[in-house]
């Protein structure tokens, strides 16, 4: 039997994956005019947040002055005490209300407070610098005596009786309070602080007066409502302790001391170890899509053409 020889003829099949490399040609750029009019796909912030918390405070804050069960003729006294080594602020509490804020530095703390009529019980709670809270302090009671209002002398029975307008002596009905809610935080020079203070009791209007701490003083008058927002900004590196100090229609007082921390580096607003990254380029969808698509198709055609180069066909169709 005589064998046929064989010939390669890759040209028919070739020309069949043709058809796909025409169809991805004209695919692919309506492809690229679809996806590059759609928005990038960018990670234009991308945060990582992650808090460690600092070692909580192990002993609670303690007062130093004034002694326990003092009597006060006044309302606006002086609060000192210590706090532990790990401690960074400490927060009063006046009957169970906070009124104020004070740092710890080197182990003391001093803070301005105001006292209501008869008794007052204060309690100190310390925090550190993540405001995880440690064993709190031993109660100290404090009075404030209100002075008495001398009274008129009797009139005469041939004096006729005057129009007199009743006014309340200072500290009676409801006590005048201000408080307001502090988490330990952070701040650059340049960054504006604001507060949100509330107010209850007394009789308005009421006159506000702020001392910021760093030599400027701030007046409002507010003529009722139930809070108020306080806005500041420092310009030196510093802990701050502004007092607000209020004054109500009926003489009553009370003061509000915060707390501001403010530092000459740029460093996050909370304490914490937190880190952010942020990616300002994206990489557009075309991109992501078309790419891929042109990857395959380029690769299915150069298999093709491999493949029906090496299929051998035999001339005239048939076996040997």
């Amino acid at each position: 039997m005589k064998l046929k020889k064989l010939h390669f003829t890759p040209f028919p099949l070739v020309f069949r994956q043709w058809r796909f490399l025409f169809a991805g040609v004209l695919f692919l750029p309506l492809l690229s005019v679809v996806f590059f009019t759609t928005k990038p796909i960018a990670a234009d912030t991308l945060d990582v947040t992650a808090t460690v918390p600092a070692p909580l405070p192990t002993e609670p804050a303690s007062f130093t002055s004034p002694p326990n069960n003092t009597r006060f003729p006044s309302p606006i006294i002086t609060l000192e005490g210590t706090c532990p080594q790990n401690g960074a602020y400490v927060a009063i509490y006046r009957d169970g209300s906070p009124i104020g804020t004070a740092p710890c530095n080197n182990g003391s703390f001093t803070m301005t407070v105001s006292l209501v009529p008869g008794e007052n019980q204060f309690i100190a709670h310390v925090y550190n610098v993540t405001n995880g809270e440690g064993p709190v302090s031993a109660p100290l009671t404090l009075f404030y005596d209100v002075p008495n209002v001398p009274e008129k002398p009797p009139l005469s029975p041939f004096e006729p009786l005057p129009q007199l307008t009743p006014q309340p002596s200072p500290g009676s009905g409801n006590p005048l309070v201000l408080w307001y809610d502090y988490h330990y935080q952070v701040r650059t020079e340049g960054q504006p602080w604001s507060w949100e203070i509330h107010i209850s009791g007394g009789t308005p209007p009421y006159s506000i007066r702020i001392d910021w701490g760093d030599g400027k003083t701030e007046t409002l008058s507010l003529t009722g409502g139930t809070s108020f927002t306080l806005t500041h900004t420092y310009t030196s590196a510093g802990t701050y302790t502004p007092v607000i100090r209020a004054l109500d229609n009926t003489g009553q007082q009370a003061a509000l001391q915060l707390l501001a921390v403010v530092s000459s580096a740029a460093i996050d607003e909370t304490p914490s170890a937190t880190k952010r990254e942020r990616k300002e380029e994206g990489i557009p969808l075309s991109f992501v899509v078309t790419t891929p698509l042109a990857i395959v198709l380029v690769a299915a055609i150069v298999k093709a053409w491999f493949a029906s180069s090496l299929s051998p066909t035999i001339k005239g169709g048939k076996k040997p």
